[in-house]
């Protein structure tokens, strides 16, 4: 009875490969539809965003400018530039940003789920997979089981982080569009 495999149990390398494979590959699969473009109005993208959303932009100049906002006006937008591909017309530090300088907007938000899901993830796939091959009772299965589980926990575990930063990290693209025309009622024209 010692010899005996489950036949559950008898491709526990094979089936840790797959489960890493399918994991690594599932979000570029997702990222490769391409972000839609949201259409919102100065007055949305004032509320939307915040301090701790980072933005990039492209000027009409050419030059790309990455960084945080600090305050918006009615005109123009304050912010801290972080990363700049001009550093004589547009240098790092606090800058005013003309809001007719750009229409179209990158944002992304502070997130941490896609690197704990990342991460976390593998080390419960590796962690059934060795139980799995512990509790199956043959001695290669045993050695099987330990060796794909660990494998699994160890690299999945780093690769997951790394993806899940990636996915954290996406931009949104956002263009943003004139206010609609409010409707005003001419004063001459008598109320019925």
């Amino acid at each position: 009875m010692a010899n005996y495999k489950h036949p559950a149990f008898s491709h526990c390398g094979a089936r840790a490969a797959l489960c890493t494979l399918l994991l690594c590959l599932a979000p570029g699969a997702i990222r490769a539809a391409g972000p839609p473009r949201d259409r919102i109005t100065w007055e949305e993208f004032q509320a939307r965003v915040t301090p701790k959303h980072k933005i990039k932009m492209v000027l009409p100049d050419g030059s790309r400018l990455e960084g945080n906002p600090l305050v918006f006006r009615p005109d123009a937008i304050d912010m801290r530039v972080t990363r700049t591909s001009n550093k004589q017309a547009h240098p790092k530090g606090n800058s005013a940003i003309p809001r007719s300088s750009f229409s179209v907007v990158q944002v992304r938000s502070p997130r941490w789920a896609g690197k704990l899901i990342g991460t976390l993830a593998p080390i419960g796939i590796g962690a059934g997979i060795l139980v799995a091959g512990v509790t199956s009772g043959g001695e290669t299965e045993f050695y099987t089981g330990i060796a794909a589980g660990g494998f699994t926990m160890g690299l999945g575990a780093v690769a997951g982080f790394f993806i899940g930063r990636a996915i954290d990290r996406r931009f949104e693209t956002l263009m943003i569009v004139p206010e609609p025309a409010r409707e005003t009622r001419d004063s001459t024209v008598p109320l019925r």
